[in-house]
């Protein structure tokens, strides 16, 4: 199933009572974990009623998530515990798995449980991904390439593709660093949004997900692709209208039709005024479907044995809903006002710094690194690399991040101590940070200090 990107809206609603229970949830968090792998956590059961409470039927909303047991039951003024496994899977920075559970409290009873968690890559670039943009099917195909290399894992390869979508050739380089993918002259026409699935030879990190994206033009071509219908409300008609032209102006047929995504109706019409080459797509969408709609229609043309993909997104709402745009500027510019104070994380400088007194410094005896940052808002984390040579190649000490203070505007020092020195040896450090959506950057240059 394709990956469809929409604009994001917020539904102002009011919120429903929620039913009375007895059952007392504590959710639970993971810590950091690496990107496709598993993960392990506790969550607490509370009854503080006077009568047991069964608990089963446990749903995960994210695949190959489970608890156990799956079914027990919580004594009266008693806790139950049971355990949370989840598969990070291709997740980045902070995310929740959640799994939803029924109880016997009454008929309807539900409930639901959350695991935090947040997600590293063992990749520079947290969200690999190869766009081809628009690619005309007549000309040659162009290759994309892109590398994948892991600062945390010095040793890190991809061995081979596990997974690639029909519509791409990919092939990996013998250094197992570099992928390279093209389109296919046999892809079906529109849209294309998937997932080059990779493995590699890292335990921490067994798998890497490339995305793919390409607006693949054949000889028959929609006015617009994705087709953006906007809002609508309940209790109106809603009616919509596609072109399809071809490139020659020469007639063409449609076959089915088939939509994935929404509640309604795709069929095919004359373009009026009549034209050569000309067909019109009327999309009719029923009121009664979930509010955000992201469909894929799919388009045969049997006089040229192609599938064209068109995606549709909008936004159903009751009448008297208020909708509130999220704009991804405003959210990128609050991002940038949380940011760090950079000038405050030149290592040379940082190492130099007086920590105050009641914050002491980490035991023992190895070279003691020390950096301040002013507003920690936006920050999950630092990681702290080393080698014997400037020019690297660095391997990161500390496979726990160093946890940022993320819920203070002041001015925070940070200090980590490497004990896995040699005395006497001349070593190379610099800093990196991982920010709260997952993605990395390096903070200092390699900085040369002599442990004593």
């Amino acid at each position: 199933m394709p990956v469809l990107i929409a604009p994001l809206f917020a539904v102002a609603a009011a919120a429903s009572a929620p039913p009375s229970t007895h059952l007392i949830v504590e959710n639970c968090q993971v810590g950091d974990v690496y990107a496709f792998s598993a993960a392990e956590c506790e969550l607490s059961f509370e009854n503080s009623g006077d009568k047991p409470i069964r608990v089963h039927d446990f749903t995960a909303a994210s695949e190959g998530d489970r608890v156990t047991p799956a079914d027990f039951v919580v004594a009266p003024r008693a806790h139950a515990y049971a355990k949370a496994t989840i598969n990070a899977g291709n997740g980045h920075g902070g995310v929740h798995h959640v799994f939803h559970f029924s109880t016997d409290e009454s008929e309807q009873a539900l409930g639901s449980a959350d695991v935090f968690v947040f997600v590293m890559s063992a990749l520079e670039n947290v969200k690999p991904e190869l766009d081809f943009e628009t690619v005309d099917i007549s000309q040659p195909p162009s290759e994309k390439s892109i590398d994948l290399v892991s600062p945390d894992f010095p040793d890190f390869r991809i061995p081979k593709v596990l997974q690639a979508p029909d519509w791409l050739s990919a092939n990996l380089d013998a250094t197992g660093h570099k992928l390279s993918a093209s389109v296919r002259p046999s892809a079906d026409w529109g849209l294309h949004a998937d997932f080059i699935k990779l493995a590699t030879n890292s335990k921490e990190q067994p798998q890497v997900w490339v995305s793919a994206k390409a607006d693949v033009r054949g000889e028959v071509i929609p006015s617009s692709n994705p087709y953006d219908m906007g809002l609508m409300r309940t209790g109106h008609d809603h009616e919509f209208k596609l072109t399809l032209q071809s490139r020659n102006d020469k007639d063409f047929k449609i076959g089915r039709i088939t939509v994935d995504g929404f509640t309604g109706t795709v069929d095919a019409l004359p373009c009026a005024p009549l034209r050569a080459g000309c067909r019109t797509l009327r999309l009719r969408v029923a009121n009664q479907q979930p509010s955000a709609i992201k469909a894929m229609v799919h388009v045969e043309l049997p006089d040229f044995k192609r599938t064209l993909n068109i995606a549709a997104w909008g936004l159903i709402v009751t009448e008297d809903a208020k909708i509130k745009t999220l704009d991804p500027e405003k959210l990128s510019q609050g991002s940038a006002n949380a940011s760090i104070n950079r000038n405050s994380l030149d290592l040379g400088k940082a190492i130099q710094h007086a920590v105050t007194p009641e914050e002491p410094d980490p035991p023992g005896h190895g070279p003691l690194l020390k950096w301040t940052v002013a507003n920690g808002a936006a920050l999950h984390g630092f990681q702290i690399f080393r080698s014997d040579s400037s020019d690297g190649p660095f391997a990161l000490l500390n496979h726990t991040v160093v946890h940022a203070n993320n819920e203070s505007q002041d001015a925070t020092h940070y200090r980590y101590r490497d004990d896995s020195a040699k005395p006497g040896s001349t070593y190379w450090y610099y800093i990196g940070i991982v920010y709260n959506d997952g993605h990395k950057q390096q903070l200092t240059g390699p900085q040369k200090i002599v442990a004593k």
